[in-house]
């Protein structure tokens, strides 16, 4: 052991009798600054910052004296009365055992130098070192030389003493309990790196940490703070930055120790949401301190994904905001976690709140486990398009992520397919009777439709699922779902009795369509109500300040043809369908019925302006291709018209431009020239008349100069009056 050069005389004060009076003996063997004898605080070096004793004592008590001192080779020579142990002095050159040493009081007393005190008293002595670097070395010496378990120590002190973030707390719904469980603490700033330079921790190593800045400033200022594993996280009360996390990594799933033995984990997005959740009695809750989650807690999840022999299930509770970043996000986790073999619903949270402002809003945890129970299945079927199929069944497949098809909606689709029904069409059922398979799924917990699982309300409780969805569907696709999950159940169990929802439907009796024959009961359709859609139609100037915001003549051709054609779009159209001579174009409508239009002469120019100076000469069939990047000479895509649009759109202000309402458009101006609904009716590819009028938008000056204009050729002439 080595030996520190002391200053002082060490000389035994003669006529002591250390067994007679040891309390006398060990009174005087260290300062009172030490905090032995008094609650006293500790002072700093140079007593610039006094430090609560509790550090110091809870340091005493971690770290036994005679195991520091036996961890220094120090052995007992023998034991006294009363249990104390006598040995050699390690601070002095000592021949004969004058050390001794108490392990009940865990003090320790020379009477060969005359020097005593406690476990940090030795370490300062033996090292010669001051008080500070005693502290460190002992916390080195033992292990417990941890820097972030003191900063949070040291905030979770401060948290006690500042109103504000009390306040703040209280604000966010925390009660004393749940904020004692997560440790949780308060950063008021500007003193911490004074209170762990007082420990013996060196400044660089807390710049290292990221706990003080460059100038020597603390980084976390007026901050919530978390203590993570390996990290901190704080949570600003005031203007600042909101988050802040140490420099490195965020690390794994909060508490994962304490949540991975259950078979169900709710997951959330911040620490404030896993402290209500807590707080409300789900402790299976853990945290990802995102929308991602990183690669050690995605193994997390799938090393312990069986949980008492069944796959583990994992409740999506992400934010649902407003613009539906927080869905997305919860939408692409499920099926991350489902390819890994993990059960993962989506717990659909009302707009724009996320699980703490739940409960602050007044949500209980009832309601919020009505909310897991009805939590969204992750996308385990999706639609696909298989090519090379026969003419008899349907491009359009349903099938599971194990690659396995739906039979009875894909049998469904290949009977419409025989019918003759377009592709667009199918695709539109397809995607209809996935929403209706997804529902049943996560009601029913089974993919499978029997017989006696339909029951009167089957399809009144999809219409409330619906209606309960945020955001809730339209009446019209609430409506279509419906009536194509309707059809699908008629012909796949075409002996079942019609479905009947008391108080919603009603039976009447219906004559046969040539109108003769005896009247037959029939029953009126589950539909909810539709409102009436009133699409007005842009004005003159909207369509001139649009249009000319376009540079090129491919996009002005583009927009000609929607504004002066009625077209629906024009992304499908080829090279051999423009007839320039004739002044024809060839479109291609619905159920793939090819009609021939007539081709305004202005857009005739534009479309043969582009085609001989913009359109590359290796472009292929497709009239309207890319002009450059990467993709120049392909097809324009659906997708690349929508932002060619929208970036017009904001650049001119006209926000309601668009294919659809340039259609209504059309239709309206074509009957205000004096056009025949019969002729707009081809024009536009309807097949009932009725479709084509609800196209037409006439206000109330264009009915009374239609009026005029009619009245004025004297269809039928006034009779004179005789006189």
């Amino acid at each position: 052991m080595g030996l520190p050069q002391v200053n002082q005389s060490l000389v035994w004060r003669k006529g002591l009798d250390v067994r007679a009076h040891p309390a006398e003996v060990f009174s005087g063997a260290y300062h009172s600054c030490l905090g032995l004898g008094s609650r006293q605080p500790y002072s700093a070096p140079e007593g610039k910052l006094p430090m609560s004793w509790q550090t110091a004592d809870l340091l005493k008590q971690q770290i036994p004296l005679l195991d520091y001192l036996q961890g220094q080779g120090w052995k007992p020579a023998r034991r006294s009365a009363g249990g104390k142990l006598v040995g050699l002095c390690p601070l002095h050159p000592d021949q004969r055992p004058s050390l001794l040493e108490d392990p009940s009081k865990n003090l320790f007393y020379c009477y060969g130098c005359g020097r005593g005190g406690d476990v940090i008293r030795l370490a300062e002595l033996y090292h010669g070192v001051r008080f500070a670097e005693a502290m460190a070395l002992l916390r080195h010496w033992s292990g417990l030389g941890s820097l972030l378990p003191d900063v949070a120590k040291f905030y979770q002190l401060h948290l006690q003493r500042h109103t504000e973030a009390a306040a703040y707390l209280m604000q966010r719904g925390l009660q004393a309990e749940v904020i004692e469980e997560l440790r949780i603490g308060y950063a008021p700033g500007r003193c911490l790196r004074a209170w762990l330079s007082s420990l013996g921790y060196p400044l660089a190593d807390l710049q290292q940490a990221g706990l003080v800045n460059a100038e020597g400033y603390d980084t976390y200022s007026h901050r919530i703070v978390f203590p993570l594993e390996g990290n901190l996280y704080g949570r600003s009360i005031g203007a600042a930055v909101p988050h802040r996390f140490l420099p490195g990594s965020k690390g794994g799933l909060y508490a994962w120790q304490k949540v991975r033995h259950y078979p169900e984990i709710i997951l959330v997005e911040g620490l404030f949401d896993l402290a209500v959740l807590w707080q409300a009695g789900f402790h299976n809750v853990t945290c990802t301190l995102g929308t991602h989650l990183n690669a050690l807690q995605f193994r997390q999840l799938c090393a312990d994904n069986e949980c008492s022999g069944k796959p583990r299930m994992v409740y999506l509770a992400l934010d649902a905001d407003s613009n539906g970043s927080g869905q997305l996000a919860a939408q692409r986790l499920s099926q991350r976690l489902q390819a890994a073999g993990i059960i993962a619903r989506r717990v659909e949270l009302p707009d724009g709140h996320d699980p703490n402002s739940f409960f602050v809003g007044g949500g209980t945890a009832q309601e919020f486990q009505r909310l897991l129970e009805r939590a969204c299945l992750p996308m385990r079927f999706r639609v696909i398009k298989q090519h090379g199929l026969s003419n008899a069944h349907s491009p359009f497949r349903v099938i599971e992520q194990t690659g396995r098809e739906v039979e009875w909606i894909n049998r469904f689709l290949d009977q419409q397919r025989v019918r003759g029904v377009a592709d667009s069409t199918l695709r539109s059922y397809a995607h209809d009777l996935l929403h209706f398979l997804r529902w049943w799924a996560a009601a029913h917990k089974t993919t499978s439709i029997t017989q006696q699982a339909l029951t009167e309300s089957t399809f009144l409780d999809y219409i409330r699922f619906q209606s309960d969805q945020n955001p809730s569907s339209a009446a019209q696709s609430v409506n279509r779902r419906v009536g194509t999950a309707e059809r699908a159940m008629r012909r796949e169990f075409p002996e079942t009795a019609p479905l009947f929802a008391a108080g919603f439907q009603s039976w009447y009796w219906r004559q046969s369509r040539l109108g003769y024959g005896r009247l037959r009961p029939a029953l009126t359709q589950l539909r909810v109500k539709t409102p009436k859609r009133v699409i007005v139609p842009l004005s003159i100037d909207e369509v001139d300040r649009f249009w000319h915001s376009f540079r090129t003549s491919r996009d002005m051709a583009i927009v000609g043809l929607m504004v002066l054609h009625g077209l629906r779009s024009v992304a499908a159209l080829n090279c051999e369908d423009i007839q320039l001579p004739e002044l024809q174009i060839r479109v291609q409508g619905k159920g793939k019925r090819i009609r021939v239009l007539p081709l305004d002469r202005d857009s005739a120019k534009l479309v043969d302006h582009y085609m001989c100076l913009e359109r590359p000469p290796h472009g292929g069939q497709p009239l309207f291709v890319s002009l450059k990047g990467p993709s120049r000479g392909n097809r324009m895509t659906p997708a690349g018209l929508r932002s060619l649009f929208r970036h017009h759109r904001q650049a001119t202000g006209v926000t309601r431009a668009n294919p659809h309402r340039f259609r209504h458009t059309f239709a309206s101006d074509m009957i205000r020239a004096g056009i025949s609904l019969p002729a707009l009716m081809h024009l536009m590819g309807h097949a009932q008349i009725q479709t084509t009028m609800v196209y037409i938008q006439l206000s109330p000056q264009d009915v009374w100069e239609q009026y005029a204009r009619a009245v004025a050729q004297h269809i039928r002439p006034i009779p004179s009056r005789q006189l």
